[in-house]
């Protein structure tokens, strides 16, 4: 007997959905909880390192750095040569390279439109100070980028490297989707995003056209958790495989306790404390912004609220960085010191103002701030920010005090960023301090370690004699994770390259 033709339809869905359900079966994702999303994977205007997470799946750069380090390994570029007199930087670019969705194969004048986007003032880019240092930048055949600088610079592999205004994006996908390419993105990287539901979670599926290979993970999903101990509780269920931005000792020591869940601490290049805008009064006194700083028991801060996820901060400048030193103003913890300081400034009462707090960091450390400079008079009404507006109003100059939490990875970028003057608004520098830009122009030229180290030196003491900006501790970054998920461990506060890693399950 022939079978019916109703028979053979359901014969051949059953076939199918069978297909189906194997290669979904087959299918491997990971899921990431974070923090908070930001609102745009545009490099030119995103800020939030969340969003930087994602976003260094989405695209590639030049160089990158290395997973857990700071060290710099090629890209999109396979070398580079760097002229005798330092301006002429020349980066043979790989030829395999194709664009997400579509878009064609990646060539040299890609490059170029990308970084001149970000240079171009009309962008209003935050991150055009970064490239300030660049004259011109040119594509003469479609594998070759060449950079003419303003003047030699030792850390300039760093401003372009793959973050920020490094990642590479298609000016044809950013003039077709216009203001809404932060939500549109198209790179090069190992993945590429397929779903953002905003609040929710960003979904991104792997590149199977990948210059390096597809990726092992064939979807990554960032999974928006803003509550800490919400998130850390995903994790130990194990509804995610990866809990990113650990800060509460307390869940520190229960996730170290965990047979099965490694917490990744590292040391990082990061500094976080409070930014202060030295042209309104009553910051443009320096001897209010010391007494600020007298009036900050900073061993606490580190001991007691960030257990043992931080170390309290005496520089502006990180342990990790080339030349750090402990030689400079210290400003123990000092109430008396702290209230006759206020006096001398003709504060003696104290004064009321305004601190500029991101709302999804610790509110412990905010109330114990306060309390501190309560304790000395100085009445500091918190104004809670979302990410944007948190980072908005970092280069604004509209804050009086604003929380700062500062990653780079080498001294010349990090004062570069935030203490010279070429970083006024819209750049980062909201503190409007302009006293060591000498010095940082000096030290990004030097190419000798010892004498660029001397340069950093005079700058932290001259930093620290000024108080532009009042150190509070240096974080370690701890992105805890289970231990099926392979190539994970030591990862920087911004990094969360997925290509090396994969799940052993």
């Amino acid at each position: 007997m022939r079978p019916s033709s109703t028979l053979k339809r359901l014969a051949l869905a059953l076939v199918l959905l069978l297909a189906a359900f194997g290669s979904a079966q087959a299918q491997t994702e990971i899921r990431i909880a974070i923090p908070g999303e930001g609102d745009t994977l545009d490099p030119a205007y995103m800020s939030f390192v969340n969003s930087f997470a994602v976003a260094t799946n989405v695209y590639s750069g030049l160089v990158r750095y290395a997973p857990g380090t700071i060290d710099l390994m090629p890209d999109l570029a396979t070398e580079w040569a760097v002229s005798d007199d330092g301006l002429t930087w020349t980066f043979a670019i790989r030829d395999d390279v194709v664009w997400q969705k579509g878009y064609g194969k990646l060539v040299a004048q890609d490059i170029v439109d990308s970084f001149e986007r970000v240079r171009d003032p009309a962008t209003g880019s935050r991150w055009q100070g970064e490239l300030a240092i660049i004259e011109s930048i040119t594509a003469p055949d479609d594998t070759t980028v060449v950079f003419q600088l303003k003047q030699p610079s030792a850390a300039f592999l760093h401003n372009v490297a793959a973050f920020r205004q490094g990642l590479i994006t298609n000016a044809r996908a950013v003039a077709e989707h216009g203001d809404d390419y932060g939500r549109n993105p198209v790179g090069t990287g190992a993945f590429e995003l397929v779903e953002w539901v905003p609040g929710v979670q960003i979904t991104l599926q792997a590149n199977p056209d990948y210059y390096l290979g597809k990726p092992p993970i064939d979807r990554a999903t960032f999974v928006v958790i803003a509550d800490e101990s919400v998130r850390m509780l995903a994790l130990q269920r194990g509804e995610v495989d990866i809990a990113m931005n650990l800060q509460n000792p307390e869940v520190y020591k229960t996730l170290q306790a965990h047979p099965n869940i490694r917490t990744g601490e590292i040391a990082t290049s990061s500094s976080h404390g409070i930014n202060v805008n030295t042209r309104m009064a009553p910051f443009d006194d320096v001897r209010v912004r010391r007494a600020l700083m007298h009036a900050l028991d900073r061993e606490l801060i580190a001991e007691v609220i960030w257990g043992g996820l931080a170390a309290p901060a005496y520089s502006d400048l990180a342990p990790a960085y080339l030349g750090h030193t402990q030689d400079v103003p210290r400003y123990e913890y000092d109430p008396a010191k702290a209230r006759e300081l206020l006096a001398e400034a003709g504060y003696p009462n104290g004064f009321k103002t305004t601190l500029y707090w991101l709302s999804t960091h610790s509110t412990e450390l905010l109330g114990a701030i306060r309390a501190m400079w309560r304790d000395v008079g100085v009445d500091a009404e918190p104004r809670l920010v979302d990410a944007g507006t948190w980072v908005a109003s970092i280069g604004s100059g509209e804050a009086p005090l604003i929380l700062s939490l500062a990653t780079r990875v080498d001294p010349h970028v990090w004062y570069s960023s935030f203490f010279h003057s070429d970083a006024f608004p819209p750049g980062m520098n909201g503190m409007f301090y302009d006293a060591v830009d000498d010095l940082i122009d000096a030290g990004g030229v030097e190419s000798d370690p010892e004498k660029r180290a001397a340069i950093y030196t005079q700058i932290q003491q001259q930093v620290m004699s000024d108080l532009p900006y009042l150190p509070l501790y240096w974080p370690k970054h701890a992105h805890p994770y289970w231990d099926h998920v392979v190539g994970w461990d030591g990862r920087q506060q911004y990094d969360a390259w997925l290509f090396p890693v994969s799940l052993a399950r």
